[in-house]
């Protein structure tokens, strides 16, 4: 059993396993016994910067074969600060066989909507955002945006986009990859960045960055992994969209569905379960073509993430294998 809670008392979480059978030879030659429980720690049930005090109490009860019992008891204390930032890019351009400068387009208006919507939001669920304005969002250039990506752990955009990567306005093209590209977001990411959490969440709000199964080449970059070849990062995802999005089409509904998918995120509704419930409520993300369906976008990573409550994951036995507790 391992239960973990808040430094004044409180009990968070409690793990369980009973009836766990590990052979361990005989008590009197067993020495030292190597047995890891992950315990992870996300941060964004807590501001920003805080430091939360944690108690972990772990009891086991040890059988040799002869069937000779001995009870392990562990209680650690520590403290763990917490780490949210959250990072908004937006577009002024317009896209007419060439990309040019258009504060007045549609792409534009889109971009500040659900920058406008998003920003609030994603400070609620306890992180600082930067920039504080949708313009100062609009106006960043790749040079402004690399010292960023190296300091936050959720990143919104609402930009151009395709399979090779996004846009900064001003024809700031920033690829996925290589590393060696120090203009690529795999190098603005990790280049630099220390002890810094790697991103939680990525919304990319950009057309056909999940485009034709180009899903590692938008999910590795942010240090998260999906199922293949695995194993996947656990709550941490890319949201994206295989098609267009900033289209006229989705001129009313792209900043409402922005909205009310981080809306179900801090209720601690799953990435999976927010895009779900965002469709029951009617709020349709079209393709540009006259008549197409609806499309949502596909979460690449762990369909489960979470930005509030607590995350948990099963193995194929159905038996819990993993656990996350928010502090």
């Amino acid at each position: 059993m391992i239960r973990v809670g808040l430094g004044e008392g409180e009990v968070i979480k409690e793990w369980t396993n009973e009836g766990e059978l590990v052979e361990l030879g005989t008590l009197e030659r067993l020495g030292t016994l190597d047995k890891a429980f992950a315990i992870r720690f996300a941060s964004t049930h807590f501001p920003h910067d805080s430091v939360v005090n944690f108690k972990v109490h772990a009891e086991a009860a040890l059988r040799d074969a002869a069937g000779v019992t001995a009870d392990l008891v562990v209680d650690v204390e520590g403290n763990q600060r917490a780490y949210n930032r959250g990072l908004f890019l937006a577009t002024q351009e317009t896209y007419n066989g060439v990309y040019v400068i258009d504060p007045g387009g549609i792409a534009a208006g889109l971009a500040r909507d659900c920058v406008d919507v998003a920003r609030p939001r994603v400070q609620g669920m306890e992180h600082v955002v930067e920039p504080a304005t949708s313009s100062e969002a609009q106006n960043q250039r790749q040079t402004d945006l690399d010292p960023k990506f190296k300091r936050n752990t959720v990143f919104v955009a609402i930009t151009h986009g395709s399979p090779d990567g996004i846009r900064a306005s001003h024809t700031d093209e920033m690829p996925w990859d290589p590393a060696s590209n120090p203009q690529s977001i795999t190098a603005m990411v990790h280049d630099g960045r220390g002890s810094v959490p790697l991103y939680n969440l990525v919304l990319l709000l950009a057309c056909q960055t999940a485009y034709n199964g180009s899903f590692d080449r938008v999910s590795k970059p942010f240090g998260i992994r999906s199922v293949n070849p695995g194993p996947m990062t656990p709550d941490r995802c890319v949201v994206a969209f295989t098609t267009e999005v900033g289209t006229e089409r989705n001129k009313e509904t792209l900043a409402l569905w922005t909205a009310k998918f981080l809306d179900y995120l801090g209720q601690g509704y799953t990435a999976k379960e927010a895009i779900d419930e965002v469709r029951n409520d009617n709020i349709l993300i079209y393709p540009p073509a006259r008549g197409a369906s609806a499309v949502n976008p596909v979460v690449v990573g762990d369909t489960l993430t979470k930005l509030s409550g607590y995350y948990e994951t099963s193995d194929s036995k159905g038996a819990v294998s993993a656990w996350y507790l928010v502090l």
